[in-house]
């Protein structure tokens, strides 16, 4: 049997690149996730591969608990060293997202990352705006579980003739964790839960331990040359699928299931093959990556997390925050393995390696994260900020309810009611004169207001649909536009727009509509051809966006920019363009922004309307 096969050195390195450039370029590797399903595949067919070479044995309750400690020695030190290292960068420049990474740490380190996220709601597929550096985790999380549940009930129990009951075993868990998965979703099921469960992506690794079991020992079972056609188209669609399979429930019914077999199959075809593209799966450049896969896994994701957070508020090229990445990445994740390497030729004792790694668990495990978080002034921000954003969208709220009842009724006391609203929610013209003072002397052209005719439009009407960006800035939008109606919730996406228009249709809701949507989702030009072809009569205005994620504010703010060059009657008001390079504006998260920040926005707003206006005299 052979001992070790490096064509799947290519494989594995290959898996590894798709879920790397998934993280980095989502839009382009769209399906690069699918690298994960190729590490699911090889842990499930290299570890039934080690099964079958270990017949019954006496002490298989030995044989289990060693090979079960082999296996945290071998993947804990280096998950250790990334945890430590990550966790005091955190604490020394971001102290305020200590709190929030407390448990990923606590649940990475007992390997129930997973479930944690199971649990607590968590989504593998949004970002939240807080730094989270160790979202990855989950998959190393779920190997572990499947690794300790075939050691226990498989590991030195093997004999050859118990290979037809191993696959129908085998098939039979298959089918009912790929049912299972099927279930949830059919039941409405998120599908961050499907994605993470243990249960639900079990047969991804009963499929490659399947195809172990049914490796031929023997070479010539298919001609060499149709061996090499189904290599290369094998390799063809696994890497062609990171372009094309964007996540959909369709993709956890049919390319999950179907692509898990594809590797499988391929792995097979691979074991035997000493072809042209076997030898380019075992060439050197591979091989170097493959031994430090492990790594270059553990370090890409906090890498990307940081680095995005660290340049929130700086305008640098694509190419250059890349290039940044990968040598970053590339250089910590080679220290960490010539740390391993070193720590393995050490000749330590596995059992006194085994208590440093769970002493070291304990030590990282009890950090008070939280305490040290919640002293942060930004934590306190970060707190009133959100505080501020609900109690806004409560105001909002009501003031929508008592504006609908005033366009129902019309009556006297409605009528009263607003002119309480515009005292009690509006600050008053000369504050706003102020407010246009304060943005006019920082010396930005773009931003420059003629408080002239601002006061000659100032009474515009129209509608801002927002998420909690708008949201936080309420209360200065108002003031600079007490005429607007204000509708914004935290959360919202582009999508909800012409959902959260459709109440200011029919009324008398003014000439503009202005979308501050962006941030907690993908901007499709099909949703927002919904609201402009819902009212065409409408100026359309969007404001652009500023994210910590370098990759998704490009994409989303191209959209934008697009949409507007399309069409005649949209406009652009360039929130990215006038903020970006000013980080004192935005509190800790690097999205939302205080009254200054508000002032600027509310200005660009406003200026726009005002060109408009102008421009149609």
């Amino acid at each position: 049997m052979r001992k070790y096969i490096a064509s799947y050195d290519g494989i594995r390195v290959i898996a590894l690149l798709g879920v790397v450039f998934y993280h980095l370029i989502p839009s382009t590797f769209k399906g690069g996730y699918l690298g994960v399903v190729t590490f699911f595949v090889m842990a499930g067919y290299l570890t039934i591969n080690q099964t079958m070479k270990v017949e019954k044995a006496d002490k298989r309750f030995y044989l289990v608990i060693k090979k079960i400690k082999d296996k945290f020695i071998k993947l804990y030190p280096p998950l250790l060293l990334m945890i430590f290292l990550v966790s005091i960068f955190i604490f020394f420049f971001f102290k305020a997202d200590l709190g929030g990474i407390s448990s990923d740490i606590r649940t990475s380190l007992l390997s129930i990352y997973n479930y944690g996220e199971i649990f607590s709601g968590g989504s593998y597929f949004e970002n939240s705006g807080a730094l989270e550096p160790f979202t990855h985790l989950w998959a190393l999380s779920l190997e572990l579980q499947v690794y300790v549940l075939i050691f226990i009930f498989f590991y030195g129990n093997y004999r050859p003739s118990y290979k037809k009951s191993y696959f129908n075993i085998f098939l039979f868990l298959s089918l009912f964790s790929y049912g299972l998965s099927i279930y949830l979703l059919h039941g409405g099921a998120d599908f961050t839960r499907v994605y993470y469960g243990t249960e639900t992506r079990l047969y991804s690794f009963l499929i490659g331990g399947m195809a172990a079991l049914f490796s031929q020992e023997k070479r010539g079972i298919l001609p060499s040359l149709f061996s090499e056609i189904l290599i290369f188209i094998f390799l063809l669609a696994s890497i062609g699928s990171f372009f094309v399979f964007d996540i959909t429930e369709s993709v956890f019914r049919y390319v999950f299931p179907i692509y898990s077999i594809l590797i499988a199959l391929l792995m097979v075809i691979l074991r035997h093959s000493d072809g042209f593209q076997a030898k380019i799966l075992s060439s050197r450049p591979f091989g170097f990556l493959a031994k430090r896969s492990y790594h270059i896994y553990l370090w890409h994701f906090p890498v990307l997390a940081i680095q995005e957070k660290l340049m929130a508020h700086t305008i640098v090229s694509s190419g250059w925050f890349y290039s940044i990445f990968f040598v970053s990445c590339l250089a910590l994740s080679e220290i960490s393995y010539r740390i391993n390497v070193l720590l393995s030729k050490a000749n330590f004792k596995k059992s006194k390696v085994l208590a440093l790694i769970l002493v070291s668990i304990l030590l990282i495990f009890n950090l008070p994260y939280k305490a040290i978080s919640d002293t942060s002034k930004e934590k306190q921000d970060l707190e009133e900020m959100k505080a501020s954003i609900l109690e806004n969208e409560k105001i909002q709220k009501k003031k929508i309810e008592k504006e609908k009842q005033e366009y129902l009724a019309k009556s006297k006391e409605q009528e009263t009611y607003e002119d309480t609203e515009e005292k009690d929610f509006s600050q008053s013209y000369y504050n706003a004169i102020e407010a246009i003072e304060w943005v006019n002397e920082l010396g930005d052209d773009s931003l420059y207001l003629d408080p002239d005719l601002y006061t000659k439009y100032r009474q515009v009407k129209g509608v801002l649909i927002g998420d909690s960006l708008a949201s936080m800035s309420y209360h200065i939008l108002l003031t600079y536009m007490p005429n607007f109606k204000f509708d914004s919730d935290h959360s919202r996406e582009m999508e909800g727009a012409l959902e959260a228009y459709k109440p200011y249709i029919d009324q008398e809701s003014g000439d503009y509509i202005v979308l501050s949507l962006g941030t907690n989702g993908d901007v499709i030009h099909e949703d927002i051809d919904k609201i402009r072809n819902a009212v065409e009569d409408k100026n359309l205005i969007l404001n652009t966006i500023v994210l910590p994620y370098k990759t998704t504010e490009d994409e989303r703010n191209a959209a934008i920019r697009s949409y507007v060059k399309l069409h005649d009657d949209v406009y652009l008001s360039d929130w990215y363009g006038a903020t970006k390079n000013r980080p004192e504006l935005f509190f800790d998260d690097k999205i939302h922004t205080g009254e200054r920040g508000a002032r600027i926005m509310s200005q660009l707003i406003i200026k726009k309307i005002i060109e408009i206006e102008e421009s149609n005299r």
